[in-house]
């Protein structure tokens, strides 16, 4: 019998605590959520998000680790790759747009998938940063449009809204 449960595979993600953290923790796992790769994410002292991706890397089972530092950086890392040579590298506080695509391309790079490149991005927002004026204003037009097409069709009488072909041959 196993002492141990079995591990489930996932991206780790290491980060620093800093002020935009849990931010870019949200926006990076929803990234590797939508590709449908599982996340692990833990808080760690060391500062430096190269390191804190290379450390990553090396206690997934994929292979793959993130690493969020001190400064807002963020860095995919590979256990295959030299600890100095990550294989992307975000430096500075980055957009929400940024932490996502730095998501989608961790879990990438497990699937074998071409990464995102930044005009890829179909996704600008996550939500809370959204105009809420500009979205009313959208789903308004949409309403009328949709109310408009209903007018304008010819109200069918009771009988009709059946079809023939739905019809019993008894009735």
């Amino acid at each position: 019998m196993l002492d141990r449960m079995p591990v489930k595979p996932t991206v780790m993600v290491y980060y620093h605590p800093h002020e935009t953290c849990a931010c870019k923790l949200r926006e990076l796992q929803a990234g590797l959520e939508e590709e449908g790769i599982p996340a692990v994410i833990h808080s760690q002292s060391d500062p430096d998000s190269q390191r804190l991706g290379y450390q990553a890397a090396g206690a997934s089972h994929l292979g793959v680790g993130i690493g969020v530092g001190k400064d807002g950086s963020i860095c995919i890392h590979h256990t295959r790759l030299p600890e100095e040579r990550p294989l992307f590298i975000l430096e500075g506080p980055g957009e929400r747009a940024e932490w996502r695509r730095f998501g989608y391309n961790a879990a990438r790079l497990v699937k074998g998938t071409p990464f995102k490149d930044k005009e890829e991005q179909p996704f600008q927002n996550s939500g809370d940063d959204m105009n809420l004026d500009v979205l009313k204003a959208t789903i308004a037009e949409i309403v009328k449009r949709v109310l408009a097409e209903q007018s304008s069709q010819p109200v069918r009488p009771a009988d009709e809204g059946v079809n023939v072909w739905s019809r019993m041959p008894w009735g």
